[in-house]
């Protein structure tokens, strides 16, 4: 099989007299290994939370959504554990409602999470390439 997923971005900006936009169509990719993961993690404030992949051996595409009811509100960072930084090492931040899609590592670190204010609900799709 070939091209199960069709990736689509678009993002346009438009302020005063200032427009800009970035419309790079759809990227498709192939899976290999059949295979998917999907759940809603609450997301705390005290400690920085893993999030784990059960059942996939790799994950590789995977994409989280802020549940967030509002938004002006709370938003999540994540990023991946580190030892010699002694925990997480924030290099995303998903704010209320934002969508996030990355491409893993099949080596990659542990993936944490840690909510800023409040606890926030993020649903987790993650897939095997």
């Amino acid at each position: 099989m070939a091209d199960e997923f069709t990736l689509q971005y678009s993002l346009s900006y438009a302020k005063g007299n200032a427009t800009a936009s970035v419309k790079p169509g759809s990227l498709k990719l192939p899976q290999a290994t059949q295979g998917y993961f999907q759940t809603i993690q609450t997301i705390n404030t005290t400690a920085e939370e893993n999030v784990t992949f059960a059942n996939l051996t790799i994950p590789s595409l995977l994409a989280i959504q802020s549940m967030e009811a509002t938004t002006t509100g709370n938003f999540v960072v994540y990023g991946p554990n580190s030892t010699a930084y002694g925990g997480m090492v924030p290099f995303g931040r998903l704010g209320p409602k934002d969508i996030h899609h990355l491409r893993l590592t099949s080596t990659g670190p542990t993936l944490r999470m840690q909510a800023n204010t409040a606890a926030v609900n993020v649903a987790i799709t993650a897939f095997e390439l």
